[in-house]
């Protein structure tokens, strides 16, 4: 991939938006509904769909609530759809730990839309001339590689440690 390849593909991930609490189905959903509706939301940041034994999973591990009488709410997906990001950088009993901070709040949708407010934000950020300057986008592929690998790590590890505290 030559860097004007790399730069519109860039531009094109970085129109991508998770959808707010408002924008997420009010009614119950059943299994299948979920994974398809989570799916819609989040396939252009997952390497592979979401899957009714990684719910299954996420709820036994309780990392997100157990379903009442099998229907799914939208705090459910709400929470599935942080889940499914965070899980391709964190184990899951780190996302445990902070996917409570976000939902603890008497009022989830709050929590939710935080969290959707600063991903849209930082994809909004792949969208405009910094973020390739950033990039370096001049670079060869490899060295921009590079960057991104190492602040993904200096980040997780930074994300790790806030995870640990309290507040």
């Amino acid at each position: 991939m030559n860097n004007t390849d790399f730069t519109k593909w860039l531009t094109e991930f970085g129109k991508n938006r998770l959808p707010e609490w408002k924008d997420l189905s009010e009614l119950e959903l059943y299994m299948d509904q979920v994974t398809l509706e989570v799916d819609k939301n989040v396939s252009f940041i997952l390497e592979k769909p979401i899957t009714k034994s990684m719910i299954n999973s996420y709820v036994k591990m309780q990392v997100i609530d157990k379903p009442d009488k099998k229907k799914y709410s939208r705090k459910h997906v709400a929470s599935i759809i942080v889940v499914s990001i965070m899980k391709q950088v964190f184990p899951l009993d780190v996302i445990k730990k902070g996917i409570n901070k976000v939902f603890e709040l008497d009022q989830p949708e709050i929590g939710y839309n935080n969290f959707v407010a600063l991903f849209n934000a930082e994809m909004e950020t792949l969208d405009n001339e910094n973020a390739l300057a950033n990039l370096a986008i001049d670079s060869d592929q490899l060295k921009i590689a590079q960057i991104v690998a190492i602040r993904a790590v200096i980040y997780k590890e930074i994300a790790n440690k806030v995870a640990e505290f309290d507040k």
